[in-house]
């Protein structure tokens, strides 16, 4: 089991995890806040009505959903993707999410990161997500211009939005303008790389915007 390390019987090998870690996972039923991470009832805003964008997050990160994340980013698995994707497809039965009329577009890595890991999570989790909702998929609109430290090394949130700020760079505008879109990455910590990413995508005339995610933190 990718968490609990238990031996998988027959029938828990295809899911990577033992039948007791799965059952750990709870898949949330609303959209959030992205301010406040309230839960969103009707997925409308109801509290910070100012805001940007609506949050939708699967799950939290914590357990077994946490190992499955570190796996899949820091240990090579990109085959986990698909796995993820039941998750998510899950969570947008479950909370009623719908979009039509929306594009994916995946938060972009930095091209020498990119070469490192050799793939972007983001990416293949825009993938499914483009799949689940029957939407177009555009990764190249947002590009990551700016090589940062990584988040999750930095505590602070005004470090991270430090850190983050003009990192992200539009390309094509028109391809987005006037255009609504789900805006994927795995996990919602401090909302800073979203913010950034979020305030660039508007900049370059987005309308509405969904920011998706495997899981939040808070």
């Amino acid at each position: 089991c990718l968490h609990c390390r238990t031996h998988l019987s027959k029938s828990e090998k295809d899911s990577w995890l033992c039948h007791t870690c799965e059952n750990h996972i709870i898949i949330h039923a609303t959209l959030f806040c992205s301010v406040c991470g309230a839960r969103l009832p009707e997925n409308k805003k109801i509290c910070h009505k100012s805001s940007s964008y609506l949050l939708a997050a699967a799950t939290k990160y914590d357990g077994p959903i946490r190992s499955i994340i570190r796996q899949l980013k820091y240990y090579g698995w990109p085959s986990l993707a698909g796995k993820i994707g039941k998750y998510l497809e899950k969570y947008i039965k479950t909370s009623g999410f719908s979009a039509k009329n929306y594009i994916v577009v995946p938060i972009p890595l930095h091209a020498e990161k990119l070469k490192e890991r050799g793939f972007n999570q983001a990416e293949l989790l825009s993938v499914e997500i483009a799949r689940i909702l029957n939407l177009k998929m555009n990764k190249d609109v947002l590009v990551r211009n700016k090589k940062t430290s990584a988040q999750a090394e930095l505590k602070d949130y005004e470090k991270r939005k430090n850190n983050i700020a003009g990192a992200f760079e539009v390309k094509n505008p028109e391809q987005i303008s006037g255009k609504n879109l789900i805006l994927v990455d795995d996990v919602f910590t401090s909302g800073a790389t979203m913010n950034e990413a979020v305030r660039v995508l508007r900049k370059a005339g987005a309308r509405k915007i969904v920011a998706f995610v495997i899981a939040k933190t808070r």
